[in-house]
């Protein structure tokens, strides 16, 4: 058997996409499940589709592929990241809607829309919370203004938001408000109709829940909530959701006793799989001491031995196999290695 491997339980990945999707659906909000920290994995993405939801989203090309080739329909993908200018083309092929922020990349996008006659919806991104990408919503207009009749094959489907992914900062009323104000000044000055107001991600989820979100946010981007059963805002439970969908295994390969601690073990892990502070130990006796890029080194209890015997010790052995949960970055660091197996259960 093959170690460090990452236990995949598809059937805890399909209830809670089948919750999220459903809960949100009774609210009139449609859910993008974002693949990037399960690498849109083929086997995987089907379990999204298979619980009603219908739109996927990635920030990868090489993701984009493989949802592709998993759904055969570009209107059912959206690229989460503003383009790069060279992706521009295969993409308009692949994919059906992307976030922009950049005039010059929608102009790369359009020359392309034209010359293969392929449809591709814009949704503009706002910065309001995250200092992540987007424009300030004083910027908006005159972006619209610039991208309006530049292809029949352009359309800008809507605005977005983020929040949570780089600063502190939760979503909160007040910044979602300045979205739905936003959108409905640009379709008033502009003449046009924006279908989709992109409220935000898995940080979102306590608005959902509490009917705090405005009735005009009618997608969000959700990828944490649905493979490890947390929102993003405070990193609390979501009720009726699996936070194990997702346990990665690694073996033991030494043992060492120490004057100070009673045992020291080794695991054949280290950062070129997953860092040490994005593993949720899940033994309470077990200490996060130091990692290389190799090995990952772990205490057993802390001060003296207090009297214990060898037989209280005896689980940890070489061969032995420690479990962990783990974080988001945990995750995707574990789905992007080629040294962690990754087997679906």
């Amino acid at each position: 058997m093959y170690f460090p491997r990452l236990k995949i339980d598809t059937g805890k990945i399909s209830h809670n996409a089948r919750i999220i999707n459903d809960r949100c659906a009774g609210k009139g909000i449609s859910v993008v499940a974002v693949t990037k920290c399960i690498l849109a994995h083929e086997a995987i993405t089907p379990l999204l589709e298979h619980s009603g939801i219908n739109m996927l989203a990635d920030s990868r090309l090489a993701n984009i592929r493989r949802l592709f080739r998993s759904t055969g329909d570009p209107s059912r993908i959206m690229m989460l990241r503003t383009p790069m200018p060279d992706e521009a083309e295969e993409l308009i092929n692949i994919c059906g809607t992307s976030l922009n922020t950049q005039v010059e990349t929608v102009e790369k996008l359009a020359f392309h829309c034209d010359r293969y006659k392929k449809h591709h919806n814009i949704i503009i991104m706002v910065e309001i919370d995250d200092e992540r990408e987007g424009l300030l919503p004083e910027q908006a207009e005159g972006f619209c203004r610039q991208l309006i009749g530049k292809s029949k094959y352009i359309r800008i489907k809507g605005i977005g938001t983020n929040a949570r992914c780089i600063t502190p900062n939760g979503p909160t009323r007040e910044s979602i408000d300045i979205l739905v104000n936003l959108k409905k000044q640009l379709e008033d000055r502009l003449g046009i109709e924006m279908e989709t107001l992109s409220g935000g991600n898995s940080s979102i989820w306590n608005m959902i829940g509490s009917g705090e979100l405005p009735p005009q946010v009618n997608q969000v981007r959700i990828g944490e909530a649905i493979f490890l059963g947390h929102e993003t805002a405070r990193y609390k439970k979501i009720e009726g959701l699996y936070q194990d969908s997702f346990v990665l295994e690694a073996c033991i390969i030494e043992v060492k006793k120490r004057d100070n601690i009673p045992y020291r073990i080794i695991l054949g892990l280290g950062i070129q799989d997953v860092m040490l502070k994005d593993l949720i130990i899940t033994c309470g006796r077990l200490l996060p001491r130091s990692q290389s890029s190799d090995h990952t080194m772990l205490d057993i209890g802390s001060g003296s031995k207090d009297n214990k015997t060898e037989k209280d010790f005896s689980n940890y052995r070489v061969g032995g196999i420690i479990s962990f949960n783990l974080n988001y970055f945990g995750l995707l660091s574990c789905m992007t290695s080629p040294f962690v197996r990754k087997e679906l259960i």
